[in-house]
């Protein structure tokens, strides 16, 4: 049996996919940042907003109130966590490799973005949306 979202979680549930929404804007601003060569503005950006994604990891208990009992979600979050953690950490991880041509190679970045963040991403938000509308509906 789901456990029924009280209004207090649903209103959590409310700011929190506004600020995951947001996040939409963010990795597509990034992403073009990467396409265009300016990676120290997109690696900072990626960096400090995701920082702000950090409190809600999968040990957040609000978030372990709210999600606890479905596995398969907390799958999710800990692997968008886990993604959150890695985006944190972009220039270590990454580097400052140049091609032939002198400039930051942006593969490794893009890949990393689009394949495994922006995926991740957007799974993790669709839980978040398909919860808050069981809340929604209830009401």
């Amino acid at each position: 049996m789901v456990k029924k979202v009280t209004d207090a979680q649903g209103r959590f549930l409310e700011s929190y996919e506004e600020l995951l929404r947001e996040l939409d804007d963010v990795l597509g601003y990034v992403s073009e940042c990467y396409i265009k060569g300016d990676v120290d503005i997109a690696d900072r950006l990626l960096s400090d907003v995701m920082k702000g994604m950090l409190p809600y990891h999968p040990e957040n208990m609000t978030l372990v109130s709210i999600f606890g009992d479905d596995g398969e979600a907390m799958g999710v979050l800990r692997t968008f966590h886990e993604c959150v953690k890695e985006a944190v950490d972009v220039e270590e991880r990454f580097g400052h490799e140049k091609d032939e041509f002198g400039a930051v190679d942006t593969g490794d970045r893009m890949a990393f973005l689009h394949e495994r963040l922006i995926r991740t991403y957007q799974l993790w938000r669709a839980v978040v949306v398909k919860k808050k509308g069981e809340w929604e509906s209830s009401e």
